[in-house]
């Protein structure tokens, strides 16, 4: 048994299954318009303020790359020098997929993360993950795997889906089997995971305001009948919330309303 199996809530052939489809995910997309979904600006705006903080022209790494629509925009928009890693190699097929409909060139290494390969320790400047440690106990232990890849001063930028939040609650009565394979975080939880492992920590908080799409429904329609119609409610107050957004730039921040729960803590050296 790997350090992965002994410390990962999800078994591999979830991953796998997962990243089984012929669909590639739709492309960022932060044009300006009140029909415009502004989650990703803010994970953007999260993660690009302290990627800077090591440099204009950083090496970043992505962990749990499968099928990502960051690389390319990271090495195309941002021209910083991105690599991906994952251990699906399903998922890892589907980077390159991604990455070859952009056009970028960007490397994608299929490995364990607990068990690197020996040329992409301490080789980055940063290394970031979209939902990836929320899925390992202790939380400490995939932040500390993580920051194997950084060199000293490097950071380490970690976003999580708020399952502390109303969300986690959804998710509980619409796929508890789903829900179970998340560990809620709060920003101080994930913060003191970061420090536990001698990291500095720089900025940990609540990221955007609300997305209820991030919940994955029942797999049949008669299930959690009260959870369907409440989260067919609460997409909807989403809309409201990114419409006021886009009309007035309020983009309040909440333990129970916001999606995403991100940390961002730098290695010394």
């Amino acid at each position: 048994m790997t350090d992965q199996d002994q410390a990962s809530k999800v078994p591999n052939a979830y991953w796998d299954d997962m990243w089984t489809t012929d669909a590639l995910p739709t492309p960022l997309n932060f044009t300006p318009g009140i029909g415009v979904k502004p989650v990703p600006r803010h994970i953007r705006d999260f993660v690009v303020s302290n990627v800077r903080r090591v440099g204009a022209t950083p090496t970043v790494l992505e962990v749990g790359c499968a099928g990502s629509v960051w690389l390319p925009y990271f090495q195309k928009d941002l021209k910083w020098r991105a690599a991906g890693v994952d251990y699906s190699e399903r998922g890892c097929a589907l980077a390159r997929r991604v990455l070859d409909r952009a056009g970028a060139d960007v490397p994608i290494y299929c490995c364990d993360l607990f068990a690197p390969l020996p040329k992409l320790v301490c080789a980055f400047d940063a290394v970031v993950s979209f939902g990836l440690a929320e899925h390992f106990l202790p939380t400490r232990r995939v932040i500390e795997a993580l920051a194997n890849f950084v060199r000293p001063g490097g950071v380490v930028i970690t976003m999580v889906p708020n399952m502390a939040g109303w969300i986690g609650d959804l998710q509980k009565h619409l796929h508890r089997a789903i829900y179970e394979m998340h560990v809620p975080l709060t920003p101080e939880a994930l913060g003191d995971a970061h420090a536990a492992v001698g990291l500095e920590v720089l900025d940990a908080r609540y990221v955007s305001t609300a997305d209820f799409y991030v919940a994955i429904a029942p797999k049949k329609p008669f299930a959690a009948p009260f959870a369907r119609v409440g989260l067919k409610g609460m997409r909807l107050f989403s809309k409201a919330l990114w419409l006021v957004e886009n009309l007035t730039a309020w983009a309040p921040r909440s333990a129970s309303l916001s999606p995403y729960v991100g940390c961002a803590a730098r290695k010394a050296g």
